[in-house]
């Protein structure tokens, strides 16, 4: 179950950067705008139809999908603007244009890439941390952290506003951002194994010399 959870909130992340969903729902609701406003601008139609058909082009846009709830994307700014007719006061003519990408990749791409080799090295490859289970639940457990790593940068990033009106400079900070936060991460991960396997070693050392200390010889009969 929690390998499910794991490969789902990665894939998410995936989506959000490509785009994949996002650019799905948004050709379907213009696709339906464009019939509604074939009914609302059609001669033909009685005040009650185009009243009705109104009234279904604002519920389509702001029609929330499932995906939206999961979506890392920025649209009810959109929606509002839409509604107002007014233009997004943080855009002007000079600020270049955001690609959801490389936004989305140097905020949390190298998260959802550690998250994914953490999990298949301690289930595939690093055999002597302990059982299957053992390295599964380890190889979840960073998966885990990871992410909630990328929830976190990503949080903080998206509300950066646009840096001299260019977009690259968001993404170096991202990066940086990103890579100061991992690196904490894993320092913090080698810290804990470090101490961690130097109790042990003081564990395994003392019960070494219990066990000698235990140990009886027989009398040499012979000295």
């Amino acid at each position: 179950m929690s390998v499910v959870i794991v490969i789902t909130a990665a894939l998410l992340l995936v989506d959000n950067g490509l785009g994949i969903s996002f650019h799905y729902c948004v050709t379907n609701k213009m696709e339906e705008l464009s019939k509604v406003n074939l009914i609302i601008q059609n001669p033909l139609s009685d005040s009650t139809t185009k009243a009705y058909a109104i009234s279904l082009r604002q519920r389509i846009l702001t029609r929330k999908n499932w995906i939206d709830y999961f979506s890392l994307r920025q649209s009810s700014n959109i929606v509002k603007n839409a509604q107002t007719n007014e233009p997004p006061n943080s855009a002007t003519a000079k600020d270049s244009i955001k690609d959801d990408f490389w936004f989305v990749g140097s905020s949390i791409g190298f998260f959802v890439i550690a998250s994914l080799v953490f999990l298949f090295m301690f289930i595939f490859y690093i055999t002597e941390a302990g059982s299957l289970f053992v390295r599964l639940a380890s190889g979840i457990l960073y998966s885990f952290i990871f992410l909630t790593g990328a929830a976190i940068v990503f949080l903080i990033t998206r509300n950066i506003p646009i840096i001299k009106h260019n977009w690259n400079f968001n993404y170096l900070l991202n990066l940086i951002i990103q890579c100061g936060v991992m690196s904490v991460i894993l320092l913090v991960a080698f810290l804990y194994h470090s101490q961690r396997r130097e109790k042990i070693s003081k564990q395994m050392e003392k019960i070494k010399k219990d066990y000698k200390s235990t140990q009886t010889y027989p009398l040499d009969f012979y000295s």
